[in-house]
């Protein structure tokens, strides 16, 4: 993989070193406000007023361009589980292609660096956060996976993750938690919670655990509905009594 990443993206005369940047001349005619925005969303700046402030704009000023990106689909909008699209203030983006996340989280920031040819340099920065990027992108696809689809006999609308406070018996300030994957059934019976692991040799047991220890606290899930725990893992777990568990190849199957 590090061979593919060199030639066809860090080297300037790759295949796809300049990709992003013809898709949006294709598409849109101020390439270099979305290519800001673009990269500064890639960089893990999330919500509208950073963005904005990153960008030196006001808010208002951003909101056509993020409007039209996600037009587009190159970025998506997230919100918590459970609230309005258009009433929800906890909304973050996110840039929706894969590829593209790639390069404006690694290619962009650097380009004067690979001009010099220090290929080796931004190798060097790509495989220090690859991990994380993979697993960001592990995330992303095990909610598209449970979207519509019927897991053990039950079907599920469009998950989402889910960010906010519990507040576990004694504890008055609440604690602070997110949740990968969260999706309610098409008949209000069911709802899935999600943990998502892009590592090696997770333990499984404790993971499902935590899990249920934030399920048991959620102020969303409704009186007689069923929770059930699932984890999603990079390797088949070495305990796996009574976990529900998927792996890659159980994703990819249906995707």
């Amino acid at each position: 993989m590090d061979t593919a990443i060199r030639e066809l993206a860090l080297d300037t005369k790759g295949i796809l070193a300049e990709e992003p940047q013809r898709l949006l001349r294709d598409d849109l005619r101020d390439t270099i406000q979305t290519s800001t925005i673009l990269s500064i969303i890639g960089n893990g700046v999330n919500r509208i007023t950073e963005i904005a402030s990153r960008a030196g704009k006001e808010a208002t000023q951003i909101s056509e361009p993020l409007s039209k990106l996600r037009e587009l689909g190159y970025i998506r909008r997230e919100i918590p589980f459970g609230e309005s699209e258009k009433k929800s203030k906890k909304g973050i983006y996110r840039i929706n292609d894969n590829m593209l996340q790639f390069y404006y989280r690694f290619i962009a920031p650097h380009r004067s660096i690979l001009e010099l040819r220090r290929i080796d340099t931004v190798m060097h920065l790509i495989n220090a956060q690859f991990t994380q990027h993979v697993g960001d992108c592990w995330e992303h696809l095990c909610r598209q996976y449970i979207s519509g689809n019927e897991i053990d006999g039950i079907v599920y609308n469009i998950a989402s993750r889910w960010w906010g406070k519990i507040f576990p018996e004694g504890n008055k300030e609440g604690t602070m938690i997110e949740l990968d994957v969260v999706a309610e059934s098409f008949d209000k019976k069911h709802i899935l919670i999600g943990e998502c692991k892009w590592t090696n040799k997770e333990d499984a047991q404790r993971l499902a655990r935590t899990l249920s220890e934030k399920a048991a606290h959620l102020p969303f899930i409704k009186d007689g509905q069923e929770v059930h725990l699932v984890l999603f893992l990079k390797q088949e777990p070495e305990h796996q009594e009574s976990i529900r568990y998927f792996l890659p190849e159980d994703i990819i199957e249906t995707i």
